[in-house]
C-alpha cells in the first residue's frame, strides 16, 4: 500500500484545526471570556482579603466570588498577556468612609501580589502599622502617590532605581528616612530640605550618590546624616550647629576642614559623632575643637592630614573614641589629651609621632579598651602604667622602636582573662544628651524591628555609635565592628624589646593573638603557655627564643596560626592535631625535629632527612618499613574479627543477614520518594 503525499491544502487544513481546538480550550477554560484567565494564587488573596472585611465593606466587593475569574470583579484589573493581577482599585466610593474603611491588616494578602502596578486606596481612612508584604510592590508607578503621611519610612536595601522615587517627596511629616543601599545615582536634589520641613534622620549612604552637598546650615531640624560610602566630591559642607551625627566616610571630599571645624567659632556645636574617615582632605588640623565639646566619637582616619596633634582636641571632655589613623601626622602625644578621661578608644597608628609613650595614658584612660599606636616612631621603655589599663582588650604597638622588657604585670589586663559576654559582640557609646534619635543602623521603635539589622531606639533619648577597628591577625589587615568586643589581641612585634616572655602572660586566658615577632626577645617559651586556652594565633618568630617548645602547646584546640621560625629551639616538635597540621615553615631556622618537618628525631636528637655514610651511601636504605609490614597484618585481623564470629555463630549471621535486608528495603523506598 502506497503512502498519499501531503498536500498545501491537507496541512492548511491541520493548522486550522489545531488552531480552533486551542481557542475554544482557551475561551472554555475562561468561561467565555477571550482574555487571559486570572491567576489563581491571586484570586485566593483577593478572596482572603474579602473574607476579612465586615458585613458591610464587602457589599463594595460583590462582585468578587470564588466561581467567577478575578479578572472581571470590580476594582481589578489584569495583564492581557500574564494574567497577573497589575490594578487594584480600592478606593472608597461611600460618603460613610469611617463605616466602609478597610484597615492595613486586612491588606497582608494584596501586599503579596508583586505585579500590582497601579494601587488606589484613598479615602479609606487606613490606620494601623502598614504590613510588611506591602514593601513587596515593587512594581507601582514612580508617580504613584500614596493616600497616607509617614512619619518613619525604612527602604534600607530595597531597588528604588536611579532616582529616588517622586512618590517620597509627598510625605511631609516624615521624621525618619532610610533609602540606604537602594541603587540611587545621582545627585542630592536641589531643595530637598523644603520637601521635609521635620525631617530628623536621613540615611542615603552605600548608594552612587554624586557631587557637591550643598550647605546644612538653614536644615536645623536636621540632627543625624548618613552621606558614607558614596561617590560625593567636593569641599566639607557647612552644617548647623543643631545637627548630632554626620557620616561623610568613604566619600572623596578634598581640601581643608578649616571652613567646616572653625565655622562660627562662638557657637558651640552640638555634634556628638563626626565621621569623615577615607576621604581625600589634607592640610593640618585646625586648632579650634574648643566649641565641639559634645563629641563623643571623631573619626579622621585615612586622609592626609600633617602637622601636630592640635592641642584643642584636649577640650573634648566627652570623648570617647578618636580615629587619627593613616594620616602624616607627627610630633607627640600632647598632654592636654589627659583630659579626655572617658576615652574608650585610641587609635591613631599608621602616623609619624614620636616620643615617649606618656605615663599617664595608664592612669588616666582607665576605661581604655582599645590602644593603637601601630606604626609610629616612639621609643623607649614600655611604661609599667600600662598595667593599670584593666579594661584593655587591644594592644597594638608594633613597628615602633620600643626597648626593654615586655612588663610583668601584664596580667591584670583583666579584660583578657575573661570575657564578659553580657556584654554584648559590639563596641557602641550612648549619649547623655537627650536627642530622640539613634545613629548607625538604629531607627524609631515604631517600626517593625523584624526589618532592621541591629536593635533600635528611638525617642528613647539615646545615640548609640558602633566602634570598628582594623587589626592586623595572621599577617593580614582585617575590619573589626559587630564583633569587636570579644576581639582580644597583643601585638608588640618589629620593635627592640629584649628579655623574657613573663610567664604572668600565661594568665590572659581570654587571649586570642599573641605577636612577639621581630624582636630580641630570648629564653624560653613559658611552660605554662597551654593554659591560654583562647589563643588562635601565636608568632614568636624572629627572636632569640631557646629551650623546647612546651609540650602544653598541644592543648591549644582553637590555635589555627603558629610561626616560631628563625630561633634557637630545640627538640622534638610535640605531638597535636594542630602542630603537625602546620607547614614546615614555621619552624624553620631552629634545631627541631619531627613531624611536619623532614628531620626525624631520635633519643640524642635530630636525624637529618638526607643523612648518608662517607661513601655516599643512604643509612636508612636497609630500615625496615614497619608501616607496609602492618598494613597487611592489619588487613587480616581486622577482616577476620568481623567474619570469623559470623561464620561461627549461626545465630549472629541470621541476625546481621536481616539486618542488611531491612536497610536494603528501606533504602529502596527512600529513592523511590526521591524520584
Amino acid at each position: 500500500m502506497s503512502l498519499m503525499k501531503p498536500t498545501m491544502t491537507n496541512i492548511a487544513g491541520v493548522l486550522f484545526l489545531q488552531l480552533f481546538a486551542i481557542s475554544t480550550i482557551s475561551i472554555s477554560f475562561c468561561r467565555g471570556s477571550s482574555t487571559v484567565c486570572c491567576i489563581e494564587s491571586e484570586k485566593q488573596a483577593l478572596l482572603r482579603f474579602k473574607q476579612d472585611l465586615n458585613s458591610s465593606n464587602s457589599l463594595r466587593l460583590a462582585s468578587w466570588n470564588a466561581d467567577g475569574d478575578c479578572c472581571t470583579w470590580a476594582g481589578v484589573s489584569c495583564d492581557n498577556l500574564t494574567g497577573h493581577v497589575h490594578k487594584l482599585d480600592l478606593r472608597n466610593p461611600y460618603d460613610d468612609y469611617v463605616s466602609y474603611a478597610f484597615m492595613w491588616s486586612m491588606l497582608v494578602d494584596i501586599g503579596n501580589m508583586t505585579s500590582v502596578k497601579w494601587l488606589d486606596l484613598s479615602l479609606n481612612g487606613l490606620k494601623g502599622k502598614i504590613p510588611r508584604s506591602m514593601g513587596r510592590l515593587c512594581s507601582l508607578s514612580p508617580n504613584w502617590v500614596p493616600p497616607f503621611q509617614l512619619e518613619a519610612l525604612a527602604l534600607g536595601s530595597c531597588h528604588l532605581g536611579s532616582q529616588i522615587p517622586l512618590w517620597v517627596f509627598s510625605q511631609k511629616s516624615l521624621i525618619y528616612l532610610d533609602i540606604s543601599n537602594s541603587g540611587i545615582i545621582s545627585t542630592i536634589p536641589s531643595g530637598f530640605w523644603k520637601s521635609f520641613p521635620r525631617l530628623t534622620y536621613f540615611n542615603l549612604s552605600h548608594n552612587q550618590i554624586y557631587g557637591e552637598v550643598p550647605n546644612l546650615t538653614e536644615a536645623i531640624q536636621l540632627e543625624l546624616f548618613d552621606l558614607s560610602s558614596n561617590n560625593l566630591t567636593g569641599s566639607l559642607p557647612l552644617i548647623s550647629t543643631t545637627m548630632n551625627a554626620l557620616d561623610l566616610s568613604d566619600n572623596a571630599f578634598s581640601g581643608s576642614i578649616f571652613h567646616f571645624v572653625c565655622f562660627r567659632m562662638n557657637e558651640t556645636k552640638g555634634m556628638e559623632i563626626l565621621n569623615l574617615r577615607n576621604n581625600l582632605l589634607f592640610g593640618e588640623l585646625p586648632d579650634c575643637w574648643m566649641n565641639w565639646k559634645n563629641l563623643l566619637a571623631l573619626n579622621l582616619g585615612s586622609n592626609s592630614f600633617h602637622g601636630n596633634f592640635p592641642n584643642s582636641v584636649g577640650m573634648l571632655s566627652y570623648l570617647q573614641s578618636l580615629h587619627l589613623r593613616r594620616n602624616g601626622l607627627s610630633g607627640e602625644i600632647p598632654a592636654s589629651l589627659k583630659n579626655c578621661r572617658g576615652l574608650i578608644s585610641l587609635d591613631i597608628g599608621e602616623n609619624k609621632f614620636s616620643g615617649h609613650v606618656p605615663r599617664w595614658i595608664g592612669e588616666r584612660f582607665s576605661k581604655l579598651m582599645i590602644l593603637n599606636l601601630r606604626s609610629n616612631n616612639f621609643d623607649g621603655f614600655l611604661p609599667a602604667e600600662l598595667c593599670h589599663l584593666i579594661s584593655l582588650q587591644i594592644l597594638d604597638l608594633a613597628d615602633n622602636n620600643f626597648i626593654g622588657n615586655v612588663p610583668r604585670c601584664i596580667n591584670n589586663f583583666t579584660a583578657m582573662v575573661t570575657v564578659d559576654y553580657c556584654g554584648g559582640n559590639r563596641i557602641q557609646y550612648l549619649s547623655g544628651i537627650p536627642y530622640p534619635v539613634s545613629f548607625r543602623g538604629f531607627a524609631p521603635n515604631y517600626i517593625d524591628r523584624d526589618l532592621l539589622p541591629y536593635p533600635v531606639s528611638f525617642r528613647g533619648f539615646v545615640i548609640n555609635y558602633l566602634e570598628d577597628e582594623l587589626l592586623v591577625m595572621k599577617g593580614k589587615a582585617v575590619q573589626y565592628d559587630i564583633i569587636l568586643n570579644l576581639v582580644r589581641i597583643i601585638d608588640l612585634s618589629h620593635n627592640n624589646l629584649s628579655g623574657e616572655i613573663p610567664m604572668e602572660v600565661t594568665n590572659l586566658a581570654a587571649l586570642q593573638s599573641l605577636n612577639l615577632s621581630y624582636n630580641r626577645i630570648s629564653g624560653r617559651i613559658p611552660e605554662n603557655i597551654g593554659a591560654m586556652s583562647s589563643l588562635e594565633c601565636i608568632d614568636f618568630s624572629l627572636n632569640q627564643l631557646s629551650g623546647e617548645i612546651p609540650q602544653s602547646i598541644s592543648r591549644l584546640t582553637y590555635l589555627n596560626h603558629l610561626n616560631l621560625s628563625n630561633n634557637n629551639l630545640h627538640g622534638s616538635i610535640p605531638l597535636s592535631t594542630q602542630l603537625q597540621g602546620f607547614d614546615a615553615s614555621c619552624f624553620t631556622g631552629n634545631e627541631l625535629c619531627g613531624s611536619p618537618l623532614p628531620q626525624r628525631c631520635t633519643a640524642t636528637g635530630p636525624i637529618p632527612a638526607d643523612s648518608k655514610n662517607a661513601e655516599g651511601e643512604d643509612l636508612n636504605k636497609h630500615e625496615v618499613q614497619w608501616f607496609y609490614v602492618s598494613l597487611p597484618l592489619g588487613f587480616v585481623v581486622g577482616f577476620w574479627c568481623v567474619i570469623g564470629p559470623l561464620l561461627v555463630n549461626r545465630r549472629w549471621r541470621y541476625m546481621y543477614c536481616n539486618f542488611l535486608d531491612c536497610f536494603g528495603d528501606k533504602f529502596v523506598s527512600v529513592v523511590r520518594r526521591c524520584y
